[in-house]
């Protein structure tokens, strides 16, 4: 469930004959639940279109496709044009498709830009490095095959992007 992260008031004064001054309407809190909860599923949308489109140019190691700008950031997207222009002038490609499950974690939308935190279990099965020319295996790593990741997209002129991927060296 996405938590808000905005201050909400205590409701309770030092002095009981005066009204707590930041307590906030029931309603409030009920249209800024729905707020949070609209932006997370919003994030999450984008982060998946973010990934296809990643997963997409690593298959082909085009750094300049336009869908990247698209769903990606900075500095996520410097992270994946670096990394793909790598592989390429290697003669490194990706095969199949990994599969992913993201979860928001927290959304703060009082932040300036508003962010959304996602926990992301990343199954790297299918998915593999191989050289191009031979399509042998690329050794990469020994991640887990089902990785932790955190995620923030970011809301920049209207439109969520994915900001920021940080890796957790952990089994999900």
């Amino acid at each position: 469930m996405a938590v808000l992260t905005t201050l909400v008031g205590c409701t309770h004064s030092a002095d009981s004959s005066q009204p707590a001054a930041a307590a906030v309407p029931l309603a409030s809190r009920s249209s800024a639940n729905a707020a949070a909860d609209a932006a997370g599923k919003a994030a999450v949308t984008a982060y998946n279109k973010a990934l296809t489109y990643e997963v997409g140019a690593f298959a082909k190691m085009n750094s300049t496709a336009p869908d990247l700008r698209r769903y990606l950031g900075e500095p996520d997207l410097d992270g994946v044009v670096f990394a793909t222009d790598y592989f390429r002038s290697r003669g490194i490609v990706y095969k199949g498709k990994p599969s992913w499950r993201a979860t928001p974690t927290n959304v703060d939308l009082v932040a300036n830009p508003p962010i959304v935190t996602l926990s992301v279990c990343f199954t790297s099965n299918g998915w593999q490095a191989v050289y191009k020319s031979s399509g042998k295996p690329y050794a990469t790593s020994n991640d887990p095959a089902h990785q932790l990741e955190i995620a923030s997209v970011t809301q920049v002129d209207g439109k969520w992007l994915l900001t920021q991927e940080q890796v957790q060296s952990k089994a999900c």
